[in-house]
């Protein structure tokens, strides 16, 4: 709960800041363009006064008559060229000390803006135009002024009128946003609270979804999400628990065998032979440590590039062959054109490929076959080097190729033939195939067991691993 209050307050914080800096922007903004515009009414008005008085001294008038004869807008005052005031309006133009300001030179004018003090008048800004030029009567400068207290008292008002709205629009958005955003965390919380239920022990409850989908929203599929976590770490307990009990029952048939021989010696002392009892239980001893082992291998990080190196795997292959000891006939295949090298750990492959006829041979009844060829790049895959193991025993259904890679998996019709075997072997070669960026799959087929382990070629992994390699030995 507190999470979720604290993040509303930071959107909060952070909205009504934003709100506060767009507000006093716009305020600025419309107060400039307000007062300008303003302005711009008030120049209008006095370039159409020095408009109408320069064509009334262009027709011959003297300034007096040139300010009497039509109304005058703002205040206007005619000075002669030493500067003396000849003539002025009624009001302001007669008080205002407009021979205090700069005047251009004949044929030109200017604008300007001027204090009420430096004009003589109220404490307000004045916009000025002054222009001089050469008439029938003389060289005259006409000069027009206007208060632009209406433009400041326009703005004053804005300004006053936000500085009051700004409170209550910035308290009315915060409410606004506190509801909005509480009913948008709303689910959230709910997911939380859902997940808080799930216990280690129970992984089959799910986090309610209200739109479930990829056409959902945010929150939607946040919750797919964390049901599909669910779904794995579910998947998983279960594969722990099942690694486990496979284990412990893998584990507990060498050790009673151990224990039974033990008990019978030690019941019959006089009657046992204690070196058939010490070689049998070596033999299981030996069973325990090989599981041991597999099991190290199985859950140990594996490194693809720590002692990898260029190596043969159609010499690798038939030396191994060469110098195993098996009941059954061992037949190599190697397909034309070589191309067989790789780059990857020697006793990884050599692992993988006694593993994978370990296998082959626990199920085989005369021959067991293996072909080692290149393969040539396809769509998605490099080119690589295969290695094709199989035997002449029961075929592997094809919904069970993909179960018989996990530990301690015997499919019903081996139990018979597996002798020996701990059901790690295939879940073992498949990681350290992986390891070595390459794939070990069973092959469909109608007569006997197939495993095709691949591996990318020598070149090819240098660039999938981006290992900067050695020279070829």
């Amino acid at each position: 709960m507190t999470t979720k209050a604290s993040v509303r307050l930071r959107i909060i914080a952070g909205a009504g800041a934003v709100l506060v800096l767009a507000v006093a922007l716009v305020a600025l903004t419309v107060g400039t363009l307000l007062r300008r515009a303003l302005a711009a009414d008030e120049h209008a008005v006095l370039s159409t006064a020095v408009q109408q008085v320069q064509r009334e001294l262009r027709a011959g008038a003297d300034p007096a008559g040139a300010l009497a004869d039509e109304p005058i807008a703002g205040h206007v005052a005619i000075l002669d060229g030493t500067g003396a005031v000849v003539a002025t309006t009624e009001g302001d133009a007669r008080r205002a000390r407009v021979d205090q300001l700069a005047i251009p030179p004949a044929g030109s004018g200017r604008w300007a803006s001027a204090s009420g003090r430096e004009l003589g008048l109220a404490d307000a800004d004045y916009a000025v135009l002054t222009r001089t030029d050469r008439y029938p009567g003389g060289t005259f400068t006409v000069i027009a002024f206007a208060s632009l207290r209406a433009a400041q008292r326009a703005q004053s008002h804005l300004r006053d009128a936000l500085l009051l709205a700004l409170p209550v629009v910035v308290v009315a958005a915060g409410l606004f946003l506190f509801v909005v955003v509480g009913r948008a965390l709303a689910p959230v919380e709910q997911l939380r609270a859902a997940v808080e239920q799930i216990q280690a022990k129970d992984l089959s409850q799910r986090v309610p979804v209200g739109r479930a989908g990829d056409g959902g929203d945010e929150i939607a599929r946040l919750g797919s999400t964390l049901n599909r976590m669910l779904d794995r770490l579910a998947d998983a307990a279960a594969r722990q628990q099942l690694f486990a009990a496979s284990a412990s029952h893998e584990l507990r048939s060498p050790l009673s065998a151990v224990r039974t021989e033990l008990e019978v010696g030690l019941a019959y002392p006089e009657r046992t032979d204690w070196p058939s009892v010490a070689r049998d239980c070596l033999i299981e001893i030996g069973r325990l440590e090989q599981l041991a082992r597999d099991l190290r291998s199985l859950t140990r990080p594996h490194s693809s590039t720590r002692h990898a190196q260029r190596i043969e795997l159609i010499e690798l292959t038939a030396a191994e062959l060469q110098h195993r000891r098996s009941a059954h006939r061992l037949r190599l295949e190697a397909a034309p054109g070589g191309g067989t090298e790789l780059h990857a750990d020697p006793d990884t492959v050599v692992q993988v490929l006694r593993n994978l006829l370990d296998n082959a041979e626990r199920h085989a009844r005369t021959t067991v076959s293996v072909r080692v060829a290149a393969t040539e790049p396809s769509a998605g895959a490099p080119a690589g080097v295969e290695l094709i193991v199989s035997n002449d025993g029961e075929p592997i259904p094809e919904p069970q190729h993909e179960r018989i890679f996990d530990p301690f998996t015997r499919l019903d019709e081996a139990r018979s033939l597996d002798h020996g075997g701990s059901g790690l072997g295939l879940a073992i070669s498949r990681r350290l195939v992986e390891g070595e960026g390459g794939t070990l799959r069973a092959l469909a087929s109608r007569e006997g067991a197939s495993f095709r382990a691949w591996w990318p070629a020598g070149d090819q992994l240098d660039r999938l691993t981006g290992t900067v390699r050695g020279p070829r030995t």
